[in-house]
């Protein structure tokens, strides 16, 4: 495949993702270096290149398994989806999966892969073959979103964070749920601003499988237990110091799901501004959660 033919498949959204998945890793790393783990170069350089091998991976074999228009290729492109270029893509796959083994390697033969860290690449692995690989194909069916939220707002925290200590602590869960509810809340949103094209393509999103009158709703719950669930953790396990940044998002929440409920009522969308809103409440706090504990 041309090198052009490949910067189609990996667009804007993909590369925020990936932006998104470094970003997740760097929190966990973030809060083990806060509870008093010492940063350990090469466990953090070869974790991160595990999530984003597998991450790309993992997005390259759906592509392979799904027809190209879901993926919105231009129509000269969808005439010329031949076996060669297929077989290119698989074969990128597999050498990023390659890459994922090497660290698996490299991890074990310096006595670094733990239980929980060698249970979280059993997850991950699992996670992608049952969303990209027939007979399962569950991105086929809509839960691509769900299982990347997971993905990014659960098992990347908590790879940064076992890479670097090997000991559990409640900080995690109460930094990675919130997370998660973020993370499902964005590419609800992002479901919003593609509904007309993914019926016209026949996509299976999130938002199609649940229709617009339970998807509303379910996003305004994420982004309220999102940040309920930081307020309750106020306190010894998470300090109003550390708090604080993240809270300032709260007002982009909020016109958030003004904008939604706006757009539901009938009101003028303006997708691009909404996207670029619903990436942010996303974004912003992971950023200023990861620069808050690398900080403290």
């Amino acid at each position: 495949m041309k090198s052009e033919n490949i910067r189609k498949l990996i667009n804007n959204k993909q590369l925020f993702n990936l932006f998104i998945s470094a970003l997740m890793y760097v929190l966990g790393t973030g809060i083990a270096q806060y509870l008093g783990a010492d940063f350990k170069p090469l466990e953090f350089w070869i974790g991160l290149i595990w999530v984003l091998s597998i991450h790309i991976s993992g997005y390259l074999l759906i592509i392979y398994f799904q027809p190209p228009p879901t993926y919105h290729l231009d129509n000269d492109e969808l005439g010329d989806w031949t076996r060669q270029k297929k077989a290119l893509i698989l074969q990128v796959a597999f050498f990023l999966l390659t890459i994922c083994g090497v660290v698996v390697v490299i991890l074990l033969f310096s006595d670094k892969l733990s239980m929980n860290i060698g249970f979280i690449f059993l997850i991950t692995i699992v996670g992608f073959v049952g969303l990209a690989i027939p007979p399962f194909n569950f991105a086929k069916k809509g839960y691509q979103e769900i299982s990347l939220a997971i993905f990014q707002g659960c098992l990347i925290p908590a790879t940064g964070f076992f890479l670097s200590i090997n000991v559990y602590h409640k900080l995690l869960l109460l930094i990675a749920f919130p997370m998660t509810c973020l993370a499902l809340s964005s590419y609800l949103a992002a479901n919003f601003a593609t509904y007309a094209q993914d019926q016209r393509i026949d996509r299976k999103s999130l938002v199609r499988m649940l229709t617009w009158q339970k998807a509303i709703p379910l996003h305004h719950f994420l982004l309220f237990c999102a940040y309920i669930f930081l307020l309750l953790g106020r306190g010894s396990v998470l300090p109003i110091g550390l708090l604080w940044p993240t809270l300032l998002t709260l007002p982009l929440a909020a016109l958030q799901i003004y904008w939604l409920h706006r757009i539901s009522r009938g009101g003028t969308p303006i997708w691009p501004f909404f996207y670029v809103l619903s990436a942010s409440v996303y974004g912003l706090p992971a950023y200023l959660m990861a620069i808050t504990f690398w900080t403290n």
